[in-house]
């Protein structure tokens, strides 16, 4: 799983150096911020009683475990 990780955050370094390349430092970051709350407060939005219990599970191991 650390090696996923790692995998991950390589590869948001590699395509970042793009997007500095294009936009300020402060303009990305807020992106990178903006973004996932929005999905966030999606997915806050969500009827949880009503979703199947095997995809609360999946959202919570993809969600929490995966930390």
């Amino acid at each position: 799983m650390e090696a996923g990780s790692k995998a991950g955050y390589a590869d948001c370094t590699v395509f970042a150096k793009g997007l500095l390349e294009r936009y300020s430092t402060c303009q990305v970051t807020a992106y990178l911020m903006v973004i996932p709350t929005a999905l966030l407060l999606a997915a806050l939005s969500v009827r949880w009683t009503e979703v199947p219990a095997v995809a609360r599970g999946s959202a919570y191991f993809s969600g929490v475990l995966a930390l």
